[in-house]
């Protein structure tokens, strides 16, 4: 697994904030650990920038928007299977 990120900000049943430590691409489906989860799965099937302009690809450093995901916790790391 690939460190791509971590969850910065929740607005439940709208998006998730996501801080990326690496490249995410549209559609690239991330899984999130934290100590309250074992296991959530993360689909970026739309992606926005925090001006809700879409994109389809950031990189390392990027803030990005993705839809809201139930049982996301906020900080939790996200990864992707390589």
């Amino acid at each position: 697994m690939q460190k791509v990120g971590r969850v910065l900000d929740i607005v439940k049943g709208h998006r998730l904030t996501i801080q990326c430590s690496s490249p995410i691409v549209l559609n690239a489906i991330l899984h999130a650990k934290h100590p309250k989860i074992t296991d959530c799965e993360i689909l970026c099937s739309e992606m926005w920038t925090l001006d809700n302009t879409p994109v389809t690809e950031v990189v390392s450093g990027d803030l990005v928007q993705v839809p809201w995901v139930k049982g996301i916790q906020q900080q939790a790391v996200l990864y992707k299977l390589t």
